[in-house]
């Protein structure tokens, strides 16, 4: 007989792979200035940050939170809670949809300056989503980003039907800090 340690353990390990089968998950910031982010997330600055029209953003979940023949999806988007220990996955709890998601939304509190929000799409693994025109309103550069690199997000923005705005990220001389400059292209 197996002992309530390894039975966890075992439904811990079910659960996990339970949701990479069945769980897109999109994950958003509320802040783009942050500047550990940006060493974390954008390569040392030298990548750039997407931002997004949350109207438009949360109309096109809600679009697309439909039965398109090929199962229910939905897209519902949670914000992160941050707690000092796990939460408890408790196996009577996994039929209500709120409780099967709370542990993908929960992080350690140590990230709490992330400010995340996740966009979670059930049934939706394997998904991709073209953003309706509109989506995507501003791209910021980071301040390390090569001029390549620069160069071709522009590229592909000018082709955009919809202008978005650019902004490039600088070090706020004699702080810890970024500023953004807007770049007309």
């Amino acid at each position: 007989m197996r002992d309530d340690s390894q039975v966890q353990a075992d439904f811990k390990k079910q659960f996990i792979k339970f949701c990479a089968d069945n769980f897109g998950i999109f994950s958003l910031s509320r802040q783009c200035d942050n500047i550990l982010m940006w060493s974390h997330y954008a390569d040392s600055h030298k990548g750039f940050c997407v931002g997004f029209d949350k109207d438009k953003l949360d109309n096109f979940f809600a679009n697309r939170s439909s039965s398109d023949g090929r199962g229910a999806k939905e897209i519902r988007v949670f914000p992160v809670e941050y707690l000092n220990e796990y939460p408890e996955i408790v196996p009577a709890n996994m039929k209500h949809l709120d409780k099967l998601v709370r542990p993908l939304v929960i992080k350690s509190s140590c990230w709490q300056y992330e400010q995340e929000d996740r966009a979670i799409l059930l049934k939706g693994t394997k998904e991709t989503a073209i953003l309706d025109d509109g989506i995507i309103c501003e791209v910021r550069l980071g301040c390390k980003i090569s001029s390549e690199s620069k160069d071709e997000i522009l590229e592909v923005l000018q082709a955009r039907p919809s202008k978005v705005r650019v902004y490039q990220a600088r070090e706020l001389e004699g702080g810890f800090a970024l500023e953004f400059e807007e770049v007309n292209y």
